[in-house]
């Protein structure tokens, strides 16, 4: 990894600035030769075994999610319709002990489907986070294999030539290693 930093630092060195003018032959000589390497990362991410696994399952826990909420709303418009439908029968104090009472009920829903939401959203990105683990393991592995001394992101590339893209071999990798991620929490 620190070969990578180094590169990457080199790199950023080599690369003309305003005002500094061009590299002494004596400094490029000396630094290593880059070899490119290029992987799109977000295809891989969306399209890999495990990419489709975690959506699929993210995809239903969120609908489930959405049905929860709706059902939710729903008993809770009842609930205040009744309450509605029943001012005239109650006192002031009475309806307006059972105004509060409903609106701590749906500021406690609100909580509670927040937090779902959030530990929801936190598990997503548990599961994403072990792919993109598991996508930069093998990267590594093949840009050493390959001498490659830089690797980009093809998302931050504007132009490049398909020889430099190893994004297929990259995907191959992943789904062989992890061909799915189980996405952690209650359904």
């Amino acid at each position: 990894m620190r070969t990578y930093l180094r590169i990457a630092a080199v790199a950023f060195m080599l690369s003309p600035a305003p005002g500094i003018g061009q590299v002494t032959p004596a400094i490029a000589q000396s630094q290593p030769e880059v070899v490119l390497g290029v992987v799109d990362f977000n295809l891989i991410m969306k399209e890999s075994k495990a990419g489709k696994s975690v959506k699929s399952q993210y995809d239903a826990r969120k609908s489930a999610f959405s049905a929860d909420v709706e059902r939710k709303r729903k008993a809770f418009k009842d609930q205040s319709q009744k309450l509605g439908a029943q001012k005239s029968t109650l006192s002031g104090d009475d309806f307006k002990k059972k105004v509060a009472e409903l609106d701590a009920q749906g500021k406690a829903i609100e909580a509670s489907l927040a937090q779902t939401k959030k530990a929801l959203d936190s598990n997503l990105n548990k599961a994403l986070g072990q792919i993109r683990s598991a996508l930069l393991e093998i990267v590594a592995d093949i840009a050493k294999k390959r001498a490659l001394t830089l690797v980009l992101d093809k998302g931050s590339v504007v132009l490049v030539a398909d020889v430099y893209d190893f994004t297929d071999e990259c995907m191959k990798g992943l789904d062989a290693k992890l061909p799915s991620v189980k996405l952690t929490g209650a359904n």
